[in-house]
């Protein structure tokens, strides 16, 4: 079970039909819910840090500092951009998961949607 340090500043919580995802100020996630690929195997993000979580039925997502982003658990939507940052064109500043879906918002306010 994860717990929250009273200490801990929290920065952002998501939620979807499973899974619970808490974004604190340091960066970190923690995941709470049925257990699962979305809430059992949160991913090593190599020390790049999470400014944005998202949360849907069974999956959770990140956005990375850089503008990139990680989606895992169950039915992870297929066919997803290449956001690798370099452009506003490339680099996420929001994102929405839902059932097989997912959707991105890029630094030049477009919408990209997939699965």
């Amino acid at each position: 079970m994860t717990t929250l340090d009273d200490a801990v500043a929290l920065a952002s919580d998501e939620s979807g039909l499973a899974v619970v995802s808490t974004l604190r100020a340091d960066g970190t996630i923690a995941t709470w819910g049925n257990p699962g690929p979305a809430v059992d195997a949160v991913p090593d993000f190599g020390g790049k840090k999470v400014v944005r979580i998202a949360t849907g039925p069974s999956r959770s997502g990140v956005v990375f500092e850089d503008g990139t982003i990680e989606i895992w658990g169950s039915s992870v939507p297929a066919g997803e951009p290449a956001f690798d940052g370099t452009t506003a064109a490339q680099k996420v500043i929001s994102l929405g998961l839902w059932s097989g879906n997912a959707a991105a918002v890029t630094a030049d306010g477009q919408v990209h949607g997939w699965g």
